[in-house]
């Protein structure tokens, strides 16, 4: 079930500013985590915090809570008491991103085994521009993939032995699949603003005020 509130999210009737403000907001923190023309890993901690400001200004904060402590691994926020997974990525087409941060054997078997969807996954998908998306996976469309695909074979990227990719995949059939039963989605012309973006200038002034 989604609750009604998070709809109102989708409707850009009700929310325009999402896609308008969403490029800019995301390009800007593409900037401020930028060095040497390569993107810091702090990206998605930073579109995260992104949408969840988003999140507090629509539902207000008392009703969102990412203040969820290490056990709550696939959680990233909660709203008004519904949980839910932020998966950011930038890529031509919709591709797989990460489930969990774990990479040896043992917790990788474990987890693909045991594995079933507790939250609702918020899918953005970045495409500088062109056209791209938000998507919201409600539970049932989740369940339907992992009966189709099959937990074990088709429905997570596995890491390979050996190696370090740092953890297990949704894989990009999951994530076609998961496209083709949302219900809730935005499509986003990601165009980049122009932005005179000077990464050392707030600290600047914070040194020269009283």
């Amino acid at each position: 079930m989604i609750l009604e509130d998070i709809k109102s999210f989708f409707d850009i009737e009700k929310n325009p500013k999402i896609i308008k403000k969403l490029p800019e907001m995301f390009y800007l923190a593409e900037l401020e985590n930028r060095k040497k023309n390569k993107l810091s890993p702090d990206i998605g901690n930073t579109r995260e915090r992104i949408l969840i400001s988003i999140f507090e200004e629509l539902f207000g904060k008392e009703n969102v809570n990412d203040d969820l402590g290490p056990v709550e691994k696939e959680v990233d926020v909660e709203i008004l008491k519904e949980r839910y997974s932020i998966k950011t990525l930038t890529s031509k087409k919709p591709k797989g991103v990460k489930a969990v941060w774990t990479v040896d054997e043992g917790s990788v078997k474990k987890f693909v085994k045991k594995y079933k969807p507790t939250c609702l996954i918020i899918y953005v998908h970045i495409n500088w521009g062109e056209k791209g998306g938000i998507y919201l996976f409600d539970l049932n469309a989740q369940k339907k993939t992992i009966k189709k695909l099959g937990r074990d074979k088709n429905y997570f990227k596995i890491p390979k032995l050996d190696t370090n990719p740092r953890g297990v995949e949704f894989s990009k059939e999951a994530i076609d699949e998961l496209i083709k039963l949302c219900n809730l989605k935005i499509e986003i012309d990601w165009n980049k603003p122009d932005i005179n973006f000077d990464p050392k200038q707030r600290w600047k002034e914070i040194w020269n005020s009283d």
